[in-house]
């Protein structure tokens, strides 16, 4: 169900804090004595110098309290800017359908653009980063749709959503039991998954686990009677219990005539042919698969079909 690397790195605004240095000038002040017998200075001198060096004292206190303040205010300020996040901006509902419809749409690219416009705006909208590791992973890229994943919120990792990608990213990588449990988990929080059913019930199909698969995909089939890939799995699974009947029936009102999907018309056709219903239809639906494949497996399936009816018909 990723070598580009334009995982988006938020940067966060930094800021120095300034540090005033004081030099203070020191004033050498030299008293030279008249003779030898006067070695002391007299008390005028000794109080003129006390007053000088008091003052000096008092005024270089002042200015380093008042350096100190204005660091420190720097500090608050440049710590204020470094830690507080900036409040993100509303992320409108059409938004986030557009992103959704082009990720439906198998339109990669124009789900990931989308979805990087709306981080740059709100960088934690956790919509967003599964869109944009959906996208990765739909284009087959696992390491980079896990980088993105590691980015959603704790809350949003306890999600159907978040456990349906993590095993999409693991199928990716051929770790299939892996994927399996993160199905699991997906379908334990949101038994309705669409994608976690599908991914699932294929899972069980494969095994041959065909009345678990049945319980599993009714459920999801009666929601999206027109979803054809589930139509399709359904009836699969009708179909290994016995019941070619409804399979058919399953189909057909899945609108299944109009899908493109070349595999699932092959099973149209099949059933059609086993049920012993609309022989012309199916060889109009045959006709079509061998436009549309490009497969060599199909084709000869195809024909294989084809020569079987012509035998019954023979008869």
């Amino acid at each position: 169900m990723l070598k580009e690397a334009s995982i988006f790195i938020l940067s966060k605004s930094t800021a120095r804090q300034a540090v005033a240095f004081i030099v203070y000038s020191q004033l050498l002040v030299t008293f030279l004595g008249c003779s030898s017998t006067s070695t002391l200075k007299s008390d005028a001198v000794k109080e003129s110098i006390k007053d000088e060096q008091n003052s000096q004292s008092s005024d270089s206190s002042q200015a380093n309290l008042a350096q100190q303040g204005i660091a420190a205010n720097a500090g608050a300020e440049a710590e204020k800017q470094e830690y507080e996040s900036p409040k993100p901006k509303k992320v409108s509902s059409d938004e986030i359908q557009q992103m959704k419809r082009s990720l439906e749409e198998r339109n990669y690219e124009k789900a990931k653009e989308q979805a990087r416009a709306v981080l740059e705006r709100s960088s934690g909208n956790d919509e967003a980063l599964l869109v944009l590791a959906a996208a990765y992973l739909g284009q087959g890229k696992s390491l980079m749709g896990r980088l993105v994943m590691r980015r959603i919120s704790e809350k949003s990792k306890n999600s159907a959503n978040y456990f349906y990608l993590m095993a999409y990213s693991y199928e990716l990588e051929g770790e299939k039991e892996l994927a399996q449990i993160e199905l699991r988990k997906a379908l334990q929080k949101d038994g309705d998954h669409y994608g976690a059913a599908l991914g699932y019930g294929q899972v069980l199909l494969k095994a041959g686990i065909y009345d678990r698969a049945k319980d599993l995909l009714k459920v999801s089939h009666r929601k999206n009677k027109t979803n054809v890939e589930i139509a399709n799995l359904y009836a699969l699974c009708l179909e290994g219990l016995g019941d070619k009947r409804d399979a058919l029936g399953v189909l057909e009102d899945s609108a299944v005539e109009k899908s493109s999907n070349e595999k699932i018309l092959l099973n149209y056709a099949r059933l059609l042919v086993e049920n012993k219903k609309k022989p012309e239809k199916a060889r109009e639906i045959l006709n079509r698969i061998r436009l549309l494949t490009n497969s060599q497996d199909i084709s000869r399936t195809v024909e294989d079909i084809k020569s079987q009816m012509d035998t019954k018909d023979d008869k």
